[in-house]
């Protein structure tokens, strides 16, 4: 696994690449279908999350309806998680802004009180997370992000997150990815790195 630690400028730049590559890659088709999760969407049946109107409100409603090669843009916005988001398909879960990336603007989180769990759990080669705040997870290891068998997470904010042994902020298994990953406010417990790579 590699981890590249970029500067604010750095991020800037790369992130409007980026946001112009997505809206390329949206226009033309160059995933499967897209799904849209937004903070005033709805998971209630009938909603298909195949555009903005139909909006999902949850990512793990999204991720269940999607199938591989597929990808899901998360509306800027705070989304408050009742559990683990388990991402066990090929799928790339991205910000999305006026087309652009937005990271410091798309906060997934575990509410304060709530039962201790990590926020994403990345479980398949081709899963991808791009462009995401990731906070106040709390896990034994990996409090933010758990990657494992080659996934990637580019261009995230990993803050404020949790664990009692290895990984405050990301832990990662088997190979995988992790580009211009911002760290900031990652407390691992029991004095590790904030990632770590076994």
């Amino acid at each position: 696994m590699s981890f590249i630690y970029a500067s604010r400028l750095h991020q800037a730049s790369f992130r409007k690449a980026l946001g112009l590559l997505a809206i390329l890659v949206y226009a033309t088709g160059g995933f499967g279908a897209t799904y849209h999760v937004a903070t005033n969407g709805s998971d209630a049946v009938g909603k298909t999350g195949a555009d903005w109107g139909n909006a999902f409100l949850t990512i793990t409603k999204a991720i269940s309806t999607a199938q591989d090669g597929d990808q899901i843009l998360v509306s800027n916005g705070t989304y408050n998680i009742a559990g683990r988001i388990l991402v066990h398909k090929g799928l790339t879960i991205r910000s999305w802004n006026n087309g652009a990336l937005d990271p410091s603007g798309t906060i997934i989180q575990r509410p304060s009180g709530a039962a201790n769990y990590r926020i994403f759990e990345l479980n398949h080669a081709d899963a991808m997370l791009q462009g995401l705040t990731i906070t106040n997870g709390n896990a034994p290891s990996g409090g933010g992000v758990w990657i494992d068998k080659g996934a990637t997470l580019e261009d995230c904010i990993i803050s404020g997150n949790v664990a009692e042994g290895h990984g405050g902020g990301v832990i990662g298994l088997r190979g995988g990815t992790c580009e211009t990953v911002c760290l900031s406010e990652t407390y691992p417990a029991a004095m590790e790195v904030g990632c770590i790579c076994l």
